[in-house]
């Protein structure tokens, strides 16, 4: 597996992992608080910063626009 791959790999972790959080509430239970606004946030960030690495590891792109 390549380092793009596993960058890509992660990133679909993350995405599937965000829409199984989609409607799930903080909680506190015996105690302990679960904290699913703040575990949603912290994957938010991974997934801006994976998507900052794809970029570079896929390399420079060019485009060119045509105007009329």
């Amino acid at each position: 597996m390549t380092e793009l791959e596993a960058l890509q790999a992660r990133k679909e972790t993350i995405l599937s992992e965000l829409s199984s959080l989609a409607s799930q509430p903080s909680y506190s239970i015996d105690g302990q608080w679960v904290d699913h606004t703040a575990y949603r946030q912290a994957l938010l960030n991974e997934l801006q910063t994976l998507n900052e690495l794809i970029a570079r590891a896929e390399g420079p792109t060019e485009t060119s626009m045509r105007g009329t």
